[in-house]
C-alpha cells in the first residue's frame, strides 16, 4: 500500500492580492510560513520516506519547513508537480480575467482547454499523474509527501477518483491544506481532502478562500 500526502504551499502576498503567479519566484509571506509551520507540527509524528516538491520558490520553502529535522535528503524538486504555465495570464489580477469566456472554460471545461500562451490543461494532469506513478513504483508500500499547487492537487485527485477533469472545481484546496490517498496498484482511496491542522476555519464561511474560484497558486 502506497500512501500519498498532497500539500498545497502556504500563502504568498500574490495569493492574498489575487494575482496569477505561475512559476514566478514568489516566496511565502508571514502568514504562509505560519500556516505551513502549523501543518508541520500536526504531521510531526507521521513517518515519511521522502518529500518531493514543485520547483517553485513557494513550494520549496513550504517543503523545507515540513522536512525540517525529519527527512534524510531533505526535499527533491520535481518538475512533474510544477505549477501550470498560465501563459498570458501570469502577472494579471484575477479581476482582469475572471469574467472572460476563457476563464470559464478553464474552470469548467479544462479537458478541452489550452491556456492562452500556456499549457494544455489535460497535459498538466497527465504529467502530474505520471509523476505520482513513478513515485509509487519507487516507494511501493511507503508514505511520501508532495508539496505542489492547488490545481495540480485537483488534477491528481480527480484522476484517482475516476472523475472527469471537468469536475476538478468540486475540490477545495486551500493554502497549506492536506489531501491523503492510499493507492493499491491502479486503485486508490481518498482519505482526506482540504484538511487543516486548524480545521475549525472551514466553518468560517464569510470570505473563506474555498468559496471562490482561483487560478492555481
Amino acid at each position: 500500500m502506497f500512501e500519498l500526502l498532497l500539500v498545497r504551499h502556504g500563502e504568498t502576498d500574490w495569493n492574498a492580492r489575487r494575482r496569477v503567479m505561475g512559476m514566478r519566484p514568489i516566496g511565502l509571506n508571514e502568514h504562509g510560513r505560519a500556516q505551513v509551520t502549523a501543518l508541520a507540527a500536526a504531521l510531526r509524528s507521521i513517518p515519511l520516506e521522502a518529500i518531493y516538491a514543485s520547483p517553485a520558490q513557494r513550494t520549496m520553502e513550504s517543503a523545507e519547513i515540513l522536512a525540517d529535522g525529519r527527512v534524510p535528503g531533505a526535499v527533491t524538486p520535481t518538475p512533474a508537480f510544477a505549477e501550470i504555465d498560465y501563459g498570458d495570464w501570469i502577472g494579471e489580477p484575477f479581476t482582469a480575467i475572471e469574467e472572460t469566456t476563457a476563464f470559464a472554460d478553464y474552470l469548467f471545461r479544462p479537458s478541452t482547454f489550452t491556456i492562452p500562451g500556456g499549457e494544455v490543461v489535460v497535459a498538466v494532469q497527465e504529467r502530474a499523474v505520471a509523476g505520482v506513478r513513478q513515485l509509487q513504483e519507487r516507494h511501493e508500500a511507503g508514505r511520501i509527501l508532495i508539496v505542489t499547487h492547488a490545481d495540480i492537487v485537483k488534477a491528481i485527485v480527480t484522476h484517482f477518483l475516476h472523475l472527469s477533469l471537468d469536475h476538478w472545481q468540486l475540490c477545495a484546496v486551500d493554502n497549506a491544506s492536506l489531501a491523503v490517498f492510499r493507492l493499491h496498484g491502479a486503485r486508490g482511496r481518498l482519505l482526506a481532502l482540504n484538511l487543516h491542522p486548524t480545521w475549525g476555519r472551514l466553518f468560517h464561511r464569510d470570505g473563506h478562500p474555498a468559496d471562490r474560484f482561483v487560478l492555481g497558486g
